[in-house]
C-alpha cells in the first residue's frame, strides 16, 4: 500500500499522523518530526505522476519556497527522496483554508481588507524575487490567528531560471476558474496574472460570489466591496494585462489604509474636542492570540450588538462588535478578548449595545457594565447615519467609549492610571493620539504627541512616564526633570506602575533585579514583562545574563498585549539574534499586524532593518542580497540619514554576513555619499566576526584611501592584532608585516599622539601573546614617552605581571572599566573588549571559570548610543570579536554539567560564522559543526 511505502520513505525522521489532502500533483500528510517533536506537513509527489518533468517541477517548488522567506508564505523545512518518493516538509498550518471559510459566507469588511494586505504581501515578496505563483485560489490560502498564508507554489515558475521544458507552449497551468483571460488563452504568466487571480479571490471573499468569466469591472456591482479595497480591485480585474497593476506590490500600495480617517463632522457629534483637534483614529486589525492570558489590563468584553429592530441584522450586530473590539484593542492599557474567552474574565467591563432604527437610518447605543463598574452609568449613543455607514458609527462610538472608560470614576479598576491622565480636553485628545501611535510603534509621532500633551499644562503624568520609555528606546535626549516630576507624584499611579517607575531610578544590575520582581509579582501586566525583556536584551549580557533570557518576558508581553508593536519589535530582534526561524517568523507576523509607518523616519527604517535581519538570518545569501537591494530602493530610505548605518546595525542581530553584504551595497550608492564610511566599517566588523583578518586588512586599506580619518585604518590594524592577541591558542601568530605596520603607526611624527598610543598598546598585546618580554617592554616605553592614559599603560602593566606568572597581580592591576558608559572617555574603541578577554583569561588561571564565562557573555548586549553612523562605538567592537568570545566560552564549558544548551548555541554560531574563515577559524568551524551534530538536536 502507498501509505506503508510513505512511512518507510520518511522513517526514522518522520512519523505519519494522518492524511490531510490528496488533490493535485501531491498527497499531503500531517507527520511528527521525531527529532524536534513537532507536527509538520509533508507533501508527497504522487507516484503515478513522477515523470522526470513532474519530479523537476515538484523539486522546483521546494527551491522556490526556500527562497521565499516571508511571514505570509508557508515555509519549507526540508526536502528529500526515499522509496522512490519525492517529498517536501513544510510548516503545519492549523486552521482552515479560505475556501473552507467562504462556505460560511463572505468575510466582514475588516477581515477582507486584512486578507487583501496579507495575500498581496506574500505575492509581492514572490514577485520581488521574480516568482509568479500561477495558481492563486482560496484553497491555497490558509487562515491562522487572524492572518493569511499563501502556499502551494507547485506550479510557480522561477523566471530567472531556464524553465527546462517544465511547461509546453500553450499548456495551461493553474485552476481554470481563477485564471486570467490571457492565461486561459495559453499566454505565459506574468505578475499581472497573479494580480488578476488575487482580484478574483478578493472579490469572492468580500461578496461571497465568484466573478463571472470575462466580466469587465464596469459591469460589476461594487456596493458590497469595502471602500479600502474597491478602487484598487477594479484595476486588478481589468481584462487586459496592460490595464492592471504591474505586480502585487503596486496593487498593495494602492490599498487605502485600513479603517481610514473619520470625518470631523462625524467625530464632532460624538467627542467634540477630539474632532476639533483633528485626531486621526487608526484602527488595528483584529487578532486572536494563540493563547489567551488571564488578564492584561482593563479587560473589556464586547458581545454582538442586539439588532432586534432590524430584520435579519444579526451579522451587522457581530460586525459592529468586531469593529469595536479592534478599535479598543489598539490601546496599551485595554485588553479586549474575543467572544470565546469572555467567561475567563469575570472581573471585566462589559459593553452591551443595540442597533436602533431611526427612520431609514440607524444609530448605536451602548451601556458599560460589569463587576468593576458602578451602577447608573449613562449610556453612550451616536447620531443617526445611513446603514451603509455602520463602520463609521462604530468608530465614533469607540471614541466615546474610550473617553468614558478612561475618565469615568464609575470604572473602579485598579489597572487604570486615571489620576495620571490629562486634566484638560486638549491634553486628553493629544494623549489619546499618543497611545494609539505608541501601540503602532510610530516612534517619532508618538514622541511628538506625548510632548504636545505634556506641554499643554494638562498635568499628564502618564505622558511624562511614557516619554521616558519612548525616548530611551529611540535614543533621544530627554529632560531629566521629567523623571523627578513623575517620582514626586508617584502616588498618582497604580501600584503596578509604581514598581516600574522606581526601577527606572536604579543603576544596573539592581534595575534588572527590580524589574524581575515586578514581572513575577504582576505576571498579568504586560509592561512589566516588556521592561524586563528590554533590559535583559539590551544590557543583561553586560552583567553575565544570556541574551536568550530576554525571550521569555518579551514573549509574555506580546501574549498579554498582542497588538502592541514595540513588544513585537523587541521580540523579533531577539529571535533573529538567537536563530530560531519558526519563532522569528511568528514574531515577524506579529509585527506585520501593526499598520506600516510612512516612508522615511526612524520607525520606517527600523522595520526595514528588522526585515533585512530576517532575510539575512534565514534566507540564502543571494536572496538576502536581492532583498537588500529592494529595500535600498524603497521610498524614503535614501533620504533617511540613519539608514547609512544599516550594515553596522545588522551586527546587533549577530549577522556579520549581512554587515558585509549590505555594506558592499551601501558603499557604492551614488545617492548616499555619506554611506561610504559606515558601510566600510560594517564590513570591517563583519569580517572580524567571520574570522577573516585578511579581509579586515583590505578594508583598512580602503578606509585609508576613501576616508580622511587616520584613526579608521589604524582601527583595522588594531582589530587584526587583537584577533591574535586575545585568542586562547598560544600558537596563533600575527601576519608577518602586522607588527611592522603598527611600529610605523607608533613612531613620533607619523600620527597624532592618541593614535601612536593606540598602536603601541596593540603592539604590546601582541608581544604578550607571543611571550615576547622585550617587545612588551618596548611598547610600555612608547606609552610612557607619550604620557599615555593610565588605563592603556595599566593594561600593559597587567599583562607584564601575567607574563611573569603573577596572575593575581595581573587581575589586581587591570584597570576597572565602567560598563558601556557613553560618558566614559575610552582611549581606544577596543579597550573594553581587551579588558573582558584578559580578565576572563586570568580568572580561569586563578580557578574561577564560571566567572570568566559570565564575563565573556558581555558581547551579546545591544547597547548602542547612536545609530551607527558616526565614530565606532565600543559595543560594535564587542560584536566584531563576539565569535572569538563564543569559541572561548565553548572551550570553558567542556565538562560542565547542565551546560549543553548554552554550548550547543555557541558551537552553532561558531560553525556558522567561521565556516568560510581563514586558518585556523575554518578548522574550528568544522570541529564545532561535528560536535554540534553529535550532541545537539537540529541543524546549523
Amino acid at each position: 500500500m502507498l501509505i506503508e511505502r510513505v512511512r518507510r520513505a520518511l522513517a526514522p525522521d518522520y512519523e505519519i499522523v494522518r492524511e490531510i489532502a490528496g488533490g493535485g500533483m501531491g498527497i499531503v500528510f500531517a507527520a511528527r518530526q521525531v527529532r524536534l517533536d513537532r507536527i509538520v506537513a509533508i507533501k508527497i509527489l504522487r507516484p503515478e505522476l513522477a515523470t522526470a518533468v513532474a519530479a523537476e517541477r515538484f523539486l522546483a517548488e521546494g527551491r522556490l519556497l526556500a527562497r521565499l522567506a516571508h511571514p505570509n508564505i508557508i515555509p519549507i523545512y526540508d526536502a528529500g527522496e526515499g522509496e522512490g518518493l519525492l517529498y517536501l516538509v513544510m510548516e503545519f498550518v492549523e486552521g482552515e483554508t479560505l475556501a473552507e471559510r467562504l462556505k460560511r459566507g463572505p468575510l466582514p469588511p475588516r477581515e477582507a481588507t486584512s486578507l487583501a494586505r496579507d495575500l498581496l504581501a506574500a505575492l509581492g515578496a514572490a514577485h520581488a524575487q521574480g516568482v509568479v505563483h500561477r495558481d492563486v485560489k482560496p484553497a491555497n490560502i490558509f487562515l491562522r490567528d487572524g492572518r493569511a498564508l499563501l502556499g502551494d507554489f507547485g506550479v510557480a515558475r522561477w523566471r530567472e531560471e531556464s524553465d527546462p521544458a517544465l511547461t509546453r507552449t500553450g499548456q495551461q497551468i493553474g485552476t481554470p476558474r481563477y485564471m486570467s483571460p490571457e492565461q486561459i488563452d495559453g499566454v505565459p504568466a506574468t505578475p499581472s496574472t497573479d494580480v488578476y487571480a488575487a482580484g478574483l479571490v478578493l472579490w469572492e471573499a468580500t461578496t461571497g460570489e465568484r466573478w463571472p468569466a470575462y466580466q469587465t469591472p464596469e459591469d460589476a456591482d461594487w456596493r458590497r466591496v469595502p471602500a479600502a479595497v474597491a478602487a484598487s480591485l477594479r484595476r486588478a480585474l481589468a481584462l487586459s494585462p496592460d490595464q492592471r497593476w504591474t505586480d502585487a506590490r503596486d496593487f498593495a500600495g494602492a490599498l487605502q489604509p485600513a479603517g481610514g480617517r473619520i470625518s470631523a463632522a462625524v467625530i464632532l457629534g460624538a467627542v467634540g474636542v477630539i474632532a476639533a483637534l483633528g485626531v486621526a483614529w487608526r484602527v488595528l486589525r483584529p487578532h486572536r492570540p494563540a493563547a489567551e492570558p488571564e488578564r492584561a489590563a482593563l479587560t473589556v468584553e464586547i458581545p454582538a450588538f442586539e439588532t432586534s429592530a432590524l430584520p435579519g441584522g444579526s451579522a451587522l450586530g457581530e460586525s459592529i462588535a468586531a469593529e469595536l473590539r479592534a478599535d479598543l484593542g489598539g490601546f496599551p492599557d485595554f485588553y479586549v478578548p474575543e467572544p470565546p474567552q469572555f467567561a475567563a474574565h469575570p472581573g471585566s467591563v462589559r459593553i452591551r449595545g443595540r442597533v436602533m432604527a431611526v427612520g431609514d437610518q440607524i444609530s448605536l447605543l451602548a451601556r458599560i457594565g460589569g463587576a468593576t463598574t458602578s451602577a447608573g452609568m449613562p449610556p453612550v449613543e451616536t447620531a443617526p447615519a445611513a446603514p451603509a455607514d455602520w463602520g463609521l458609527l462604530a468608530d465614533t462610538l469607540a471614541l466615546s467609549l474610550v473617553e468614558r472608560l478612561w475618565r469615568s470614576q464609575a470604572v473602579n479598576d485598579p489597572w487604570v492610571p486615571r489620576a495620571a491622565l490629562p486634566k484638560t480636553p486638549r491634553g486628553f485628545a493629544l494623549w489619546l493620539r499618543g497611545e494609539q501611535l505608541w501601540t503602532e510603534a510610530r516612534w517619532e509621532e508618538t514622541q511628538v504627541a506625548y510632548l504636545q500633551a505634556e506641554q499643554t499644562g494638562s498635568g499628564c503624568l502618564l505622558c511624562s512616564y511614557r516619554l521616558i520609555d519612548v525616548e530611551r528606546w529611540i535614543g533621544a535626549e530627554h529632560d531629566p526633570r521629567r523623571l523627578a516630576r513623575v517620582l514626586a507624584q508617584i502616588d498618582s499611579f497604580p501600584p503596578r506602575y509604581r514598581s516600574l517607575i522606581r526601577a527606572d531610578t536604579l543603576p544596573l544590575p539592581a534595575r534588572l533585579d527590580a524589574l524581575g520582581r515586578a514581572a513575577r509579582e504582576e505576571p498579568e501586566f504586560f509592561l512589566a514583562s516588556l521592561h524586563l525583556g528590554d533590559e535583559l536584551f539590551h544590557r543583561g549580557p553586560l552583567y553575565g545574563r544570556l541574551r536568550r533570557d530576554a525571550e521569555e518576558p518579551l514573549g509574555r508581553s506580546v501574549q498579554l498585549a498582542p497588538r502592541f508593536g514595540p513588544g513585537w519589535e523587541h521580540l523579533l530582534w531577539v529571535r533573529i539574534s538567537e536563530g530560531d526561524s519558526i519563532s522569528a517568523a511568528k514574531a515577524l507576523e506579529g509585527l506585520a499586524r501593526t499598520p506600516p509607518a510612512p516612508p522615511g523616519g526612524f520607525s520606517y527604517a527600523l522595520h526595514m532593518l528588522l526585515q533585512l535581519g530576517f532575510h539575512w538570518r534565514y534566507g540564502r545569501p543571494e536572496e538576502a542580497l536581492a532583498f537588500s537591494r529592494a529595500i535600498l530602493e524603497q521610498p524614503g530610505i535614501a533620504q533617511e540619514p540613519r539608514a547609512i548605518g544599516g550594515a553596522r546595525l545588522l551586527m546587533t542581530m549577530d549577522l556579520p554576513e549581512g554587515a558585509v553584504g549590505l555594506g558592499r551595497l551601501l558603499a557604492v550608492r551614488g545617492d548616499m555619499p555619506t554611506a561610504v564610511r559606515p558601510a566600510l566599517l560594517g564590513q570591517l566588523f563583519g569580517f572580524a566576526a567571520l574570522g577573516r583578518p585578511d579581509s579586515v586588512r583590505r578594508i583598512g586599506e580602503r578606509l585609508r584611501d576613501a576616508v580622511d580619518d587616520p584613526a579608521l585604518p589604524l582601527l583595522a590594524e588594531e582589530t587584526e592584532a587583537l584577533l591574535v592577541a586575545l585568542d586562547p591558542d598560544p600558537g596563533l601568530g600575527a601576519a608577518p608585516d602586522l607588527i611592522a605596520r603598527l611600529n610605523r603607526a607608533s613612531l613620533p611624527g607619523i600620527a597624532a599622539p592618541a593614535l601612536r598610543r593606540r598602536a603601541a598598546w596593540a603592539r604590546g598585546l601582541l608581544a604578550f601573546h607571543a611571550k615576547d618580554s622585550s617587545g612588551l617592554a618596548g611598547a610600555r616605553a612608547a606609552l610612557r614617552d607619550e604620557a599615555a592614559p593610565a588605563r592603556l599603560g595599566g593594561m600593559l602593566s597587567a599583562v607584564g605581571l601575567a607574563l611573569r606568572g603573577d596572575v593575581r597581580g595581573a587581575l589586581a592591576a587591570l584597570p576597572d572599566l565602567p560598563v558601556m558608559d557613553p560618558r566614559f572617555p575610552y582611549a581606544d574603541p577596543l579597550e573594553d573588549a581587551a579588558s573582558h578577554f584578559l580578565r576572563a583569561r586570568w580568572l580561569v588561571a586563578s580557578g574561577d571559570s564560571a566567572a570568566a564565562r559570565r564575563l565573556l557573555r558581555w558581547h551579546e548586549h545591544l547597547q548602542l548610543e547612536g545609530f551607527a553612523t558616526g565614530d565606532p562605538e565600543v559595543g560594535e567592537l564587542a560584536w566584531a570579536l563576539g565569535t572569538l568570545a563564543r569559541w572561548q566560552r565553548a572551550l570553558l564549558l567542556r565538562g560542565e554539567e547542565g551546560a549543553g544548551a548554552e554550548r550547543c548555541g555557541l558551537y552553532s554560531a561558531v560553525a556558522r560564522h567561521w565556516s568560510h574563515g581563514t586558518a585556523p577559524y575554518a578548522a574550528r568551524a568544522d570541529s564545532a559543526r561535528a560536535w554540534f551534530s553529535r550532541r545537539c538536536s537540529g541543524r546549523i
